[in-house]
């Protein structure tokens, strides 16, 4: 770090990654807490605010980690980080007690971000919050058709057709119908 300061930001970096899992929190905090400062123009400093967040979660400090997520995810509102750190608010909701505000956070990642790593994940948060009695509300066809919509566009066909699947036609507008079958014959073709 002081021997080349034009990598610098990478050596300050991985120092407070390889603090965070040698789990010296404090050590690690401190040492990202002035990332930001000492490089301000850092190419590194997203993701060193995201791995900030990441220490208050493994620390145990859910509530820091919360405001942290939540300040990184208005910062940054897409990328496949931005995804992960929602659902790590999500954890910190249900680690606080928030379960209801935790199943919203995971049904929003269910229908925005169909194809990121955390859906299983999702799924899996969702059931064990239906287990302990919190209901996810019902999605609405135009929930439904817009997160078929984001997975055709993935060219992920098989999950588009099962999602519309998931559409009762019974009751539907003709209009709503005519579009489910138009998505169904191109994801199918």
């Amino acid at each position: 770090e002081e021997k080349l300061p034009l990598a610098a930001d990478y050596a300050a970096l991985y120092q407070v990654e390889a603090l965070l899992k040698l789990k010296k929190y404090p050590e690690a905090a401190a040492k990202g807490a002035y990332f930001a400062k000492l490089y301000p123009t850092s190419l590194l400093l997203r993701r060193s605010e995201k791995l900030q967040a990441d220490i208050f979660f493994e620390a145990g400090d859910f509530k820091g980690a919360l405001r942290a997520f939540q300040i990184f995810v208005e910062k940054y509102p897409s990328g496949a980080d931005s995804v992960d750190a929602l659902f790590q608010s999500g954890r910190c909701r249900e680690e606080t007690g928030d379960k209801s505000a935790a199943a919203q956070i995971y049904r929003s990642i269910w229908l925005n971000n169909p194809v990121s790593a955390q859906v299983k994940k999702v799924q899996e948060r969702l059931k064990d919050l239906e287990k302990a009695g919190i209901r996810n509300a019902a999605y609405t066809p135009e929930e439904l058709m817009r997160r078929a919509s984001l997975l055709f566009t993935q060219n992920e066909f098989s999950a588009t057709l099962k999602t519309l699947e998931m559409i009762p036609l019974e009751g539907q507008p003709a209009a709503i119908r005519s579009r489910i079958d138009l998505q169904t014959g191109l994801a199918y073709y």
